[in-house]
């Protein structure tokens, strides 16, 4: 403002006067209101007076001006001014060890607008495609804490062969990656792309370039990814490094949630004790009660409940619930449909069962902490079990001890495989394979295969081939133990026994000998078959020492599951599998084709057309854009979005070869071929089962 010297400059002097007495007379009540304030912050809250609660601290915070002295002009005339600096970060991100990098060059991790002239989109492309332009940018007005904010992750995502390091976002921009978090698919049929790109999100990194300008979304964006795939664990790192802000409220009461569930108590009620000062919402102060009854403490937890019974913050079913908890009085008035977060938490602090309804009102984001759960009914225990199967989050080994773990199982086989052809659900897959794990009668290897006929028919194969192939496994073993192991019984109670694998006969159990076997009734031979057709698929790395058999096609699968980079492929493998549709995936991999005449095959017949659906070609050309400019990340989310929806069966091999190509030439080798197996597995999975049908139908 230009201040002229004239009759104006007197008027002017005195109302600057007027302006600092009057600022000089406010600031002892500023004190006073603020000494008040911190008085009253430190004040528990009255809930029977229903006092007003103390204001949650917001997520304002100072801005610093950080910019270049070339585009010094381009600042608006507040930036001269000496910036207030608020740095909020959480300690724990700010003494990460990629936080610890950003604070060293945090100038050179984001590409930024200035106050009045962005970069065109343009230049920004065009630095995206150097490491120089990782390391280099203009930045602009931000936030400090926001730099922190954007590095936060867990440290330990991935095996130590990982091929993913610190730097995986270089050349990405951030509102690209925020795109492809909120657009993009968080799970598909591979096991192995899923597992990447869940390494992918969570992990600590540095950040994408301009990651500071939109730190909040950024972040937000990951948390809405993470939680959408069920990555309860992953996501609890994350939120824990969260500032306490408004901001992130939701976030922080959801993360009691999780701790109160995987009995992480010390932790979820030091943040309980501290909220209730703060607020009137009634989840803290059920929070409350549920935490001093957990710590032993019941005299605090009926005052607790007498509070919100008096004030009206609990609903009939928490209030039930905890009625049982201090009369030992089963509340029996609970409608399933009804129940919350904090009504299965209470369950199971009562050691309670909690049915199948309860945990279908459970968030996506709880999927992880479910498993974790001790209390849930058989139903409810079966079904999580198979969601987190179909998550990645439970392998098939720990899948089928917690399913053996759900009650006792009385199943007859013949009637869970009649339930499941009726139809295919989590509950009736579970019920069928507990069934038939308890069955140790050598007709078990025929239900088998049609169980898991059935899977590979809707589209359940590759999921639930790993738990059958260990059900094969187990009943192997039993039929060779009774085959070789005899049994010392008494000869009068064994006068028909026909004893078939021991050397023995029906004349040595007439003259009384005291040594016999149970009857023992060995697979058809084509049933052992179509066992190790499915073992091959299942592990072709092994066989079974009891099958040694000659069986072409389980020797055919192992040859091609097992080839790896620089291997060549036999054409009598692809002939005898009629697998020629997948030589592109076996090309994309880097396995080498062998010198044969093309022509020769084409005259002996083997020109069977091949069609298939094509994967999205923007998605898959977007990709290939990715992986050509080396962008690690982004050809990873952008690889698991284009097999979202697309069943492998159905995926055209070339469009698939494509996506193995481009996993390659980012150096994700390992995941490359992980990829090229699950394909060719799941195709020969489909043709096993249209054999099998075949067979059934002559």
């Amino acid at each position: 403002m230009k201040i002229f010297q004239n009759s104006q400059s007197a008027i002017f002097t005195g109302m600057l006067f007027a302006l600092t007495v009057s600022l000089s007379s406010l600031a002892p009540m500023a004190s006073f209101a603020q000494d008040n304030s911190s008085a009253a912050a430190t004040k528990p809250l009255d809930l029977i007076t229903l006092g007003t609660a103390s204001p949650v601290a917001g997520d304002s915070q100072s801005e610093a001006i950080i910019y270049d002295a070339s585009q010094a002009q381009s600042v608006d005339a507040d930036a001269s001014l000496t910036p207030s600096l608020d740095v909020e970060a959480d300690s724990q991100s700010a003494n990460s060890p990629v936080n610890s990098q950003i604070d060293s060059n945090a100038m050179q991790d984001a590409t930024v607008k200035t106050a009045n002239d962005a970069q065109p989109d343009a230049e920004i492309q065009t630095l995206a495609t150097t490491s120089a332009a990782y390391g280099s940018a203009t930045l602009g007005r931000r936030k400090i804490s926001d730099v922190g904010l954007a590095a936060i992750g867990v440290s330990d995502t991935a095996p130590q062969d990982s091929t993913l390091d610190s730097l995986i976002w270089r050349g990405t921009p951030a509102k690209n990656a925020a795109f492809l978090l909120e657009n993009g698919a968080v799970a598909n049929q591979s096991l192995t792309i899923s597992a990447l790109a869940y390494d992918v999100v969570a992990r600590q990194s540095v950040p994408p370039m301009g990651a500071n300008m939109i730190a909040a979304d950024l972040v937000r964006a990951r948390l809405a990814w993470l939680a959408r795939a069920g990555r309860s664990n992953d996501l609890a790192v994350l939120v824990e490094q969260l500032p306490d802000t408004e901001k992130w409220a939701s976030w922080k009461r959801w993360l009691v949630e999780h701790h109160l569930m995987s009995r992480r108590d010390d932790i979820a009620c030091a943040t309980v004790t501290a909220q209730i000062e703060m607020t009137l919402d009634p989840f803290w102060h059920q929070a409350k009660v549920i935490c001093d009854a957990v710590q032993g403490n019941m005299s605090s937890a009926r005052f607790a409940a007498d509070v919100l019974a008096a004030t009206g913050m609990g609903d009939p079913t928490f209030m039930g619930l905890v009625d049982e908890l201090f009369t030992g009085k089963v509340f029996e008035d609970i409608d399933p449909t009804t129940l919350e977060t904090i009504h299965i938490i209470l369950m199971e602090a009562l050691h309670r069962p909690i049915p199948i309804e309860g945990i279908a009102i459970m968030p996506p984001q709880m999927a992880q902490t479910i498993t974790s759960l001790r209390y849930l009914s058989d139903d409810a225990r079966m079904v999580s079990t198979y969601d987190g199967l179909q998550r990645g989050l439970v392998s098939p080994r720990e899948a089928g001890k917690l399913w053996r773990s759900a009650g006792d199982n009385k199943d007859n086989p013949q009637s869970a495989l009649a339930r499941l052809d009726s139809e295919v659900s989590a509950l009736t897959s579970a019920m069928a394979w507990r069934a038939l794990d308890v069955d140790d009668s050598n007709a078990v290897f025929g239900l088998i295969v049609a169980a898991m006929k059935r899977e590979i028919t809707v589209g359940n194969g590759s999921l639930m081939l790993p738990l059958y192939a260990e059900l094969a496994i187990n009943a192997l073993e039993v039929m060779q133990s009774q085959t070789t192991t005899p049994v010392l019984v008494d000869a009068a109670m064994t006068d028909n026994a026909t004893l078939t694998s021991s050397g023995l006969n029906n004349d040595d159990a007439a003259d009384n000998i005291d040594v016999a076997v149970p009857t023992v009734t060995l697979p058809d031979e084509a049933v052992l078959d179509d066992i190790d057709i499915l073992l091959a698929l299942a592990d072709p790395t092994t066989m079974p020492a009891i099958l040694e058999s000659n069986n072409p096609i389980a020797y055919h699968i192992r040859t091609l599951l097992t080839l790896d980079v620089g291997n060549e492929w036999e054409a009598d493998t692809l002939q005898t599998l009629d697998a020629w549709h997948l030589q592109p995936l076996l090309q994309a991999a880097g396995i080498d084709a062998p010198d044969i005449s093309w022509f020769d095959l084409l005259q002996s017949g083997t020109h069977v057309a091949y069609s298939r659906e094509k994967l999205s070609p923007v998605l898959l050309r977007a990709c290939g854009e990715a992986a050509e400019k080396k962008r690690v990340a982004e050809t990873i989310l952008l690889a698991s979005w284009l097999l979202q929806s697309t069943d492998f069966t159905n995926i055209d091999p070339v469009d698939a070869g494509l996506v193995i190509q481009y996993l390659r030439d980012v150096g994700q080798e390992k995941a490359a071929m992980g990829l090229m197996r699950e394909i060719a597995t799941a195709h020969l999975m489909t043709q096993f089962a249209a054999d099998t049908q075949d067979d059934d139908a002559g």
